[in-house]
C-alpha cells in the first residue's frame, strides 16, 4: 500500500512538472527553427483566432490542473485545499480580458512590423500581450530579441 501511494506521488509530480515545463516560455523545437511566424500569416483570421483562442484555453487549463494537482499533493486530504495557495497559484496564470480579436491584430502587426523576427513563435509573441506585461509590438521585440529574454 505504501509503495502504490508513494507510486502516485511520483507520478503526480512528474505531471505537475510537465505542466510547469510545457509551460515554459522558451523551448526549442523543430518546429520552431523557421518560421512559424510566416506561417501564422498565410492563415485566415478565422485559424488565427481558433488557434490564439485553443492555445489560451489550453494554457488556462494547464495552469488550474497543475495548480489543483501539486496543492493535492501537498495537502494531508485530496479534498482539502488550501484555498488562499490556491487562489496565489491561480494568481500567476497569464491573464487575457481582451477581445481574442485585439490579440490576433497584435501578432499579426507585429510579424509584419518585424520579418525577421519570424522565427519566434506564437506562442512566445502572444505571451508578451498578455494583460500582465501589455506590450507593445516594438517592447516584444526588444525583449525577446534584442535581450535575449523569455519569462
Amino acid at each position: 500500500m505504501f509503495m502504490l501511494h508513494m507510486l502516485k506521488r511520483a507520478v503526480m509530480l512528474a505531471a505537475v512538472c510537465a505542466c510547469l515545463y510545457s509551460y515554459s516560455p522558451y523551448t526549442a523545437s523543430a518546429a520552431q527553427a523557421c518560421c512559424e511566424g510566416e506561417e501564422w500569416l498565410k492563415w485566415s483570421k478565422e485559424t488565427q483566432t481558433a488557434y490564439l483562442t485553443g492555445l489560451l484555453l489550453g494554457n488556462e487549463r494547464g495552469f488550474r490542473k497543475g495548480c489543483f494537482e501539486g496543492l493535492a499533493q501537498g495537502s494531508s486530504s485530496p479534498t482539502e485545499i488550501n484555498e488562499r495557495a490556491l487562489r496565489e497559484c491561480l494568481g500567476k496564470t497569464p491573464s487575457f480580458t481582451k477581445d481574442i480579436g485585439v490579440y490576433v491584430q497584435r501578432v499579426n502587426e507585429f510579424y509584419r512590423a518585424y520579418p525577421k523576427d519570424r522565427s519566434l513563435s506564437v506562442r512566445d509573441v502572444f505571451f508578451e500581450f498578455s494583460d500582465d506585461k501589455n506590450r507593445t509590438a516594438e517592447q516584444v521585440h526588444q525583449h525577446l530579441v534584442v535581450e535575449g529574454k523569455r519569462d
